[in-house]
């Protein structure tokens, strides 16, 4: 596409048209421009451009037809002479007569930006290719999803490893209003019970009843953290991994 208007090309005394006169500042300012052997016009309506909301005004594109037929006229006549635009003598065309029969409304579109517009075309490009190739491009996305849905339940194995410290800690509720005393009980009989049933793999048991007001997790005597040191794992008779054992402590 040519980078000068036809309409720039005007003589002084002739670029004063309202449709496309380059020297009128509150006219329509028409261009038209060679594409190959096609002349080519881009208009985009103003707001106040309007017929009745939503469709432009008629007259506009009468404008737009008069104008850019008449710039078209005299760049095809500087062609056909083999002449440069804009030399002299200058050739300038007039609409003697002008009939529009108008088939239909012409909605109004609002000024998309050039962003907008790569957007779009390519949305519509890529969304063309889609219903073409439909059946290969659900093939890929059964095929992705088979992916996903293989690895999915391993993602983030890596980043999260299963702890192993050496400790357990067991979570013991009563009904509230117990007595402390009768918690304590409690407390003792599960650590002597722990001891005597896991002589192998427990070193050391203790309790917390409760935690003061001011804590940051703070619990009733009803409630009580049992804390399980247990021994190096190749001393162990009950079972061979920590989880093994985390799941035999409340059968017994």
């Amino acid at each position: 596409m040519t980078k000068k208007a036809f309409q720039d090309y005007y003589p002084e005394d002739l670029s004063h048209c309202y449709g496309c006169g380059s020297h009128n500042e509150k006219g329509l300012q028409i261009k038209s421009f060679w594409d190959g052997e096609e002349s080519v016009c881009v208009y985009t309506p103003r707001d106040y451009h309007t017929a009745i909301p939503g469709f432009v005004y008629g007259g506009l594109i009468a404008s737009l037809i008069d104008c850019h037929s008449t710039g078209t006229a005299s760049a095809a006549k500087y062609r056909a002479e083999g002449r440069e635009m804009g030399s002299d003598p200058p050739i300038r065309f007039v609409t003697a007569s002008l009939h529009v029969d108008y088939l239909l409304p012409t909605p109004r579109r609002d000024r998309e930006g050039l962003l907008l517009r790569g957007a779009k075309r390519l949305y519509g490009g890529l969304l063309r290719g889609t219903l073409a190739w439909r059946g290969a491009v659900l093939g890929v996305v059964l095929m992705v999803g088979a992916v996903v849905l293989t690895l999915a339940p391993r993602l983030g194995g890596e980043f999260l490893p299963r702890l192993s410290e050496g400790a357990i800690v067991i979570n013991v509720i009563r009904l509230p209003g117990v007595a402390l005393e009768e918690s304590t009980a409690y407390n003792t009989r599960i650590e002597q019970l722990l001891i005597e049933e896991f002589p192998d793999e427990i070193e050391a048991v203790w309790s917390r009843v409760g935690t003061a007001e001011v804590a940051t997790d703070p619990m009733g005597i009803e409630l009580t953290d049992v804390f399980i040191t247990l021994k190096p794992r190749d001393q162990w008779a009950r079972a061979k991994t920590q989880a093994a054992l985390s799941a035999a402590i409340p059968r017994n």
